[in-house]
C-alpha cells in the first residue's frame, strides 16, 4: 500500500475516533442531565400502534400534534418539545388514520394514546396547521380537559370551507402522495 494512502487512512481513524468520542459524550451528557425523551409505542385495541415523544415534568402538558402531511412529527417537532420540557411535559403524537369521521376518529386517537400513555388532562395542545380542526373539535368535545390552545399556522373550519368553495382543494397524483403519511393517502 502506497505510503500516502496509509497516511490518508490514518488521519481518517483518528478523525472517526475524535467523532465518536465526542458523540459519546454528548449522548452520557444528556443522560446525566436528564436531558433525554422517550419514545413510546402505544398499542390500541384494533392492534395498530401508535408513536409518541414524552419529555418534560412540568406541572403543565404541552400536547404537539402535527399537521397535514407532516411524515415524522417527532423528528419535526423534537427540537420544539426539547426547548420547551424545561417547564413543561411535553407529548409528540404521531397519530393516523381517518375514520369516517375524521376529527372524532383523530381526536379518540389522541385521547387514548394520552390515556395509554398515563397523562391526565388538563392539556395545552399545539396544533400546527390541519391538525387545528381537531384541535378545536377536542376541546369543544372535551373541554375539561383542555387548558389551552396555542395554535402553529392552525387550519381553522373557516378557512378551509372557504378554499373548499372556491375549488382550491384538487386530487393528489400518485407522485405527490408518495412518501405521504397514511392520513393523507386516506
Amino acid at each position: 500500500m502506497d505510503l500516502k494512502v496509509k497516511k490518508i487512512l490514518k488521519i481518517k481513524k483518528y478523525l472517526l475516533g475524535i467523532l465518536l468520542f465526542f458523540s459519546f459524550a454528548v449522548v452520557n451528557f444528556s443522560f446525566a442531565t436528564g436531558n433525554v425523551g422517550e419514545q413510546r409505542e402505544i398499542k390500541f385495541d384494533n392492534g395498530k400502534a401508535m408513536h409518541a415523544y414524552v419529555k418534560g415534568s412540568g406541572s403543565k402538558t404541552i400536547v404537539i400534534l402535527s399537521g397535514w402531511g407532516t411524515k415524522d412529527p417527532i423528528d419535526d417537532f423534537k427540537t420544539l418539545a426539547d426547548k420547551l420540557s424545561d417547564k413543561f411535559r411535553v407529548v409528540i403524537l404521531e397519530y393516523f388514520g381517518y375514520g369516517k369521521s375524521a376529527n372524532e376518529s383523530i381526536v379518540n386517537e389522541i385521547r387514548t394514546a394520552l390515556g395509554k400513555l398515563g397523562i391526565e388532562a388538563l392539556y395545552i395542545l399545539m396544533p400546527l396547521s390541519m391538525s387545528g380542526l381537531y384541535c378545536l373539535y377536542y376541546a369543544s368535545k372535551y373541554s375539561e380537559e383542555v387548558e389551552g390552545i396555542i395554535g402553529l399556522d392552525m387550519s381553522l373550519p373557516q378557512k378551509q370551507l372557504e378554499l373548499w368553495q372556491n375549488g382550491s382543494f384538487r386530487k393528489l397524483s400518485s407522485d405527490e402522495l408518495d412518501g405521504a403519511n397514511v392520513s393523507i393517502v386516506n
